[in-house]
């Protein structure tokens, strides 16, 4: 519990606060009155700038808050006991301070109490106080305060607050302005200037994108001479209008944006324009919904001002803006039509069909509408201000489904008379449907015909450029020479809307050709044929030529790019020729064909010219395409050039064998020629005798004294007849000069010019009505024409038979000189094989050897030129004859460099080849002495069966039992007799060399040496002879299987690989027992091929009887011309540019008479 002294010492010390918070409190007033008064009216004054007016305003208040928190707060705590107030002792020194009396007795006392508080026996101390605290209870401590000095303060600031007030009072305006600008410091103020300006319009609204033009009127005692606007810290001066007026337009105005106007330094104000925005377009889609037919893919259209799609298509609308009320839309010349709503009524155009809207939605609003008719849209937009003047015309072009296009050509075959080849291309602007062929046939003289139309799918299928073809054979649906038929063709479309539309072409006519005419064609045709094998003969000398050139150039400067070049070159114009002996081979064998099934030649000839083709063909030689193919290679892996030549040199002789095979055909081709063409006008002087003998009865049974008009015409057209056999027969006379020997052949002219005149004296004897003397004027002249006949007819077949024996003559010398060449080469290859390199006497045999090549360049040129004329001298001949000239240069290149042994082995193989072509020439002599015979037993039939002892079939081709199968067994034969003699005959010494050895022309007496040296000569002749027998074995496949007889192809290829390891056994000298069981395999392979080829060529026969199974086909050259031309006008059609319709359509025709 306190005392008595410290509760009135707490007294004190509060009234001490309570002074102290008063006198604060009215001081704190004062000032912050004085402050605020002060800095107001300076503001009024001054008219700071915002950044003063800011520091300005935080600076006062600070200054105010740190008054009123020391002079106001702090007391204020302190008197309610927060914070460190005045402690008792404190208190006691100012009271004693201020009493006298006092002293420092109050504090001695409070120090008292404090001693009390800790002694235990302090009753006497505690008297002591008491008494003390007596003394002080009638002091007054509050005295000791200067009350007098406070009330001073309290008056006068009292008095100052007082004044304060007042002078506010009086300064009230400046006070409050000047408070206003300082409590909105972040406020611009100007200061106010001595005018006024007021601003047209009142209202400060632009309309988006448009200029906003602001008048500014002037009114007060001075007038500025110029008003400025700030932008952007950017000065813009205005127009002035009058003294009194100016004017600034704002342009374009997008957004609002504030300006301030300043005038004669004062800042006038600030100002904010608002933007009213009109319904703006952000985006306008369209989506295409196409008719499926049409094939096009859905999707957003590329262009909305003008969109061609085609009919039917749903188009979808999509339309975005912004401050968007209502979507409006209308047709060319029609009403405004709400979209999604009912605002306003209105009428699309024609063949629009609209649906409803999607949404009601205003910044995005869709609209559909079926396009079928071309118009326009034009879409809109009401805003605040009604509607806007921003529309959008959205063009429709509609494009009809256009008709098909299509276009044929015909094409007659240049070979096969009476087929007809029709190609075309249809299209659409989609798809073509189908395409149809329509023909009917139309009978020659009134003859019933087939009236009703056929119709034949040539495509069915979706595509939109379509080639088409189709072949037709006249002669197979039995249309006769002068009868005809109709054909059209027929496009259809896709069209899904209204259903396919077609289109035809119009109907058209071919007639067949008459025999006559068609025959003329084939002979125009082999003509063409003859010239080809002609030019071919020419350039393949040309490539032999420039395949020497490059051999030469190869040699002396190695190979080179430009060298690597030029080879390509030559491997081209090779190619090219294997192509042309093919094109001419398949042209020869279509007009045999071609005339067989006219039935204008005879069978005899008919066999003749299928061997002919068969020689052609063999033309084609396999392994001339091998060689090119592995020069190719050669040149690609950049191969030793050696090996480069000995391959252009492989490929260079087989086209001089082909040169001289072709220019040998070329001859025999013109033989039959000629001989066909004897034929053919033997034939028509027949059938004009026939006819002059019926005419000649006629005329002698007509009744009456007046001739027939039908008489008379019979004889003109028998006179004008007359002018055809001549041509004819001049025509024979042509073909005969073209002959390298032509023959002296008899017409029967002075026969011919007898039987034509009294042919015009029976006309003149109709035309006077004599109808007797008429008759056998008629028979005279037609017996002369049957002599001139026979007349011409012998004189061929004496030809024939002459150039026969003389050509029988010439094989037979030439077969003398063959066998004794081989002697010669055999004396020369005994001799040559026993000396040395070094021995003098190589110099004379090299002579004898040159002096032997003369003699077979001549025997060479010889059999060349016999070949020509006779078609018994088989193609191996002329083979064979090159192959020895081969080695024969080979032997005297040996020769040259006295290499003996070199030389003896190629002289080897020349004597081999020799007797090779003499086992040849002598079966060809005994075939000519057959046929010679075969038609001494003719008796005037000018055709008869040809023996074919020769091993040939009817096609040319060996056949594998006749030549091969012959061959083969003698070879086998040999091969036993070889097994023998090595083994030794029984009952013999067994000494080998002595008298087993196997005896050959020339070898008699030999030494045992010479007896092995002659035992391997007949090995390595048998061994050329199964070489050239697998040849043929290798040949004869690839023709079968060509023709398309797989299984005897495959058959033969067993045999080949047999005679093969034959061949090597041979080669190597073993002939064993395992040899001969090969042998008899061999030779039953051979004769079963040969039974079953001759059971498919009676199959082949029967169906060539048939020509119901026949079916015409384009050929794929046409095709694939027709695929192309489809492929780029649909290229053409696809990357049209975005023409407008009127160009597209123009492009549309051009493509049209592009595709013609």
């Amino acid at each position: 519990m306190k005392s008595e002294i410290r509760i009135k010492l707490d007294a004190f010390i509060a009234a001490y606060y309570k002074q102290q918070f008063v006198r604060g409190l009215m001081l704190a007033l004062a000032v912050t009155l004085l402050t605020l008064v002060g800095l107001f009216l300076l503001e009024n004054q001054l008219w700071l700038s915002v950044q003063s007016r800011t520091i300005l305003f935080f600076g006062m208040w600070a200054m105010i808050i740190a008054l009123w928190g020391i002079l106001v707060l702090q007391p204020f705590l302190k008197l309610r006991g927060v914070g460190k107030v005045i402690s008792h002792e404190e208190a006691a020194r100012w009271i004693g301070n201020h009493f006298s009396d006092v002293s420092d007795k109050l504090l001695n006392l409070l120090q008292l109490e404090d001693m009390s508080a800790t002694l235990v026996e302090n009753d006497l101390l505690l008297q002591g106080i008491a008494q003390k605290i007596t003394a002080f209870s009638n002091t007054p401590f509050v005295q000791a305060l200067d009350w007098l000095k406070h009330k001073r303060w309290v008056s006068r600031l009292a008095l100052l607050l007082v004044l304060l007030l007042g002078f506010s009072a009086y300064q009230s305006a400046g006070i409050i302005n000047g408070a206003n600008r300082v409590f909105h410091y972040q406020t611009e103020y100007v200061p106010q200037a001595p005018f006024r300006i007021e601003l047209t319009p009142a209202e400060l609204v632009a309309d988006q994108g448009k200029d906003f033009t602001v008048n500014f009127k002037v009114e007060g005692s001075i007038l500025p001479e110029s008003i400025e606007i700030l932008i952007n810290k950017q000065i813009i001066r205005t127009k002035k209008i009058k003294a009194n007026h100016f004017q600034y337009t704002f342009s374009a105005v997008q957004t609002q944006f504030d300006f301030a106007i300043r005038a004669m330094d004062f800042d006038l104000g600030n100002y904010r324009v608002i933007v009213n925005h009109p319904p703006q377009w952000q985006a306008i889609l369209a989506w295409a919904d196409y008719p499926d037919y049409t094939g096009k893919m859905d999707g957003e259209c590329a262009s909305i001002e003008l969109l061609e799609v085609p009919e039917g298509t749903i188009i979808t609308y999509e339309l975005k803006g912004k401050y968007v009320l209502q979507w409006l839309v209308k047709s060319s010349g029609g009403r405004w039509t709400s979209i999604g709503g009912a605002d306003e009524k209105g009428t699309l155009g024609k063949g629009q069909e609209t649906t409803d809207a999607l949404n009601t939605a205003k910044e995005q609003q869709q609209y559909k509408v079926r396009a079928n008719s071309s118009g326009g849209f034009v879409f809109g937009m009401r805003g605040k201000k009604g509607l806007s003047v921003d529309t959008f015309l959205s063009r429709l072009e509609v494009q009809k489904d256009l008709f098909p296009d299509i276009q044929c050509e015909t094409q007659e075959d240049s070979v096969k008379m009476g087929v007809w080849y029709f190609m075309g291309l249809a299209g659409d602007d989609y798809a073509v449907k189908s395409v149809h062929f329509y023909h009917r046939i139309l009978r020659k003289n009134g003859r019933s015909g087939d009236t009703n139309w056929v119709k034949m799918p040539l495509f069915i299928g979706n595509e939109s450029q379509v080639s088409f073809t189709h072949a037709l054979d006249l002669g197979l649906m039995g249309i006769q020479p002068g009868d005809a038929i109709e054909y059209q063709l027929a496009a259809t479309d896709n069209d899904a809307l209204y259903g396919g539309k077609v289109m035809r072409t119009p109907v058209r006519k071919l007639e067949r050709p008459s025999n006559d005419a068609v025959v003329a064609q084939l002979e125009k045709q082999e003509a063409g044929i003859g010239q080809g094998m002609s030019k071919s003969v020419k350039n393949l000398e040309k490539l032999q030529k420039e395949a020497k050139r490059l051999q030469e150039s190869l040699q002396q400067s190695g190979q080179s790019w430009d060298q690597e070049n030029k080879i390509k070159n030559w491997l081209n114009e090779e190619q090219k020729m294997l192509q042309t002996i093919k094109q001419l081979e398949k042209k020869q064998s279509e007009v045999n064909k071609q005339k067989q099934r006219l039935g204008e030649q005879s069978q005899e000839l008919q066999k003749k010219k299928d061997a002919l083709n068969e020689r052609l063909k063999q033309l084609n030689n396999p392994e001339m395409q091998k060689l090119i193919d592995e020069i190719q290679r050669l040149l690609q892996q950049k191969a030793d050039k050696e090996q480069l030549k000995e391959s252009m040199q492989k490929l260079s002789e087989m086209s001089h064998e082909t040169a001289k095979e072709m220019d040998k055909l070329m001859e025999q081709l013109k033989q039959l020629e000629l001989e066909e063409a004897v034929d053919a006008v033997a034939k028509s002087m027949e059938d004009w005798a026939k006819k002059e003998e019926e005419l000649a009865q006629k005329t002698k049974d007509e009744k009456g004294g007046q001739t027939s008009e039908e008489l008379k015409e019979a004889q003109a057209e028998q006179n004008k007849a007359l002018q055809d056999i001549e041509k004819k027969i001049k025509d024979v006379e042509e073909k005969n000069a073209e002959l390298e020997k032509p023959m002296e052949l008899k017409t029967g002219e002075e026969d011919r010019k007898e039987a034509g005149d009294e042919a015009q004296k029976a006309s003149q004897d109709l035309q006077n009505n004599k109808k007797s003397a008429a008759s056998e004027k008629m028979k005279k002249s037609a017996q002369k024409m049957k002599e001139a006949m026979q007349s011409m007819q012998k004189s061929f077949e004496d030809q024939q038979k002459k150039r026969a024996a003389e050509d029988y003559q010439t094989l037979r010398a030439l077969l003398e000189n063959l066998i004794d060449a081989s002697n010669r080469q055999e004396a020369n290859f005994m001799e040559l094989r026993k000396l040395s390199s070094d021995n003098p006497r190589l110099a004379t045999l090299n002579k004898e050897q040159m002096r032997l090549r003369e003699s077979l360049m001549f025997i060479e040129d010889s059999v060349m030129a016999l070949a020509k004329r006779q078609p018994m001298i088989d193609n191996f001949v002329t083979k064979e004859m090159s192959r020895v000239n081969v080695q024969m240069g080979m032997a005297l290149d040996n020769m040259k460099v006295r290499n003996s042994r070199g030389a003896a082995v190629h002289e080897q193989f020349v004597m081999t080849g020799l007797n090779n072509l003499a086992d040849m020439l002598m079966e060809s002599l005994q075939n000519m002495q057959q046929q010679m015979q075969s038609d001494q037993k003719k008796d005037g039939d000018k055709s008869c069966n040809n023996p074919n002892k020769s091993g040939k079939a009817k096609s040319g081709k060996p056949k594998p039992g006749g030549k091969l199968s012959d061959a083969q067994k003698a070879l086998g034969e040999q091969l036993q007799k070889m097994q023998q003699q090595k083994r030794g005959k029984p009952g013999e010494s067994g000494k080998q060399g002595e008298q087993g050895s196997p005896k050959t022309p020339g070898s008699q007496g030999e030494s045992s040496q010479d007896g092995q040296r002659s035992l391997n000569e007949d090995l390595a002749k048998m061994a050329l002879m199964q070489e050239a027998l697998r040849r043929q074995v290798e040949q004869l496949r690839k023709e079968l299987g060509q023709e398309g007889k797989q299984g005897l192809s495959n058959g033969l290829q067993e045999v080949e690989k047999m005679m093969e390891q034959q061949e090597k056994d041979i080669v190597n000298g073993k002939i064993t027992p395992q040899s001969i069981e090969r042998q008899k395999q061999i030779m039953t392979r051979l004769l079963e091929n040969e039974k079953a080829d001759r059971k498919q060529d009676q199959e082949d026969k029967r169906e060539s009887n048939n020509p119901g199974d026949y079916i015409p086909e384009v050929p794929e050259n046409i095709k694939e011309a027709m695929r192309k031309k489809a492929e780029e006008r649909e290229s053409l059609r696809k990357i049209q540019p975005a023409f407008k319709p009127y160009y597209k359509q123009s492009v549309q025709k051009y493509l049209q008479i592009y595709s013609r």
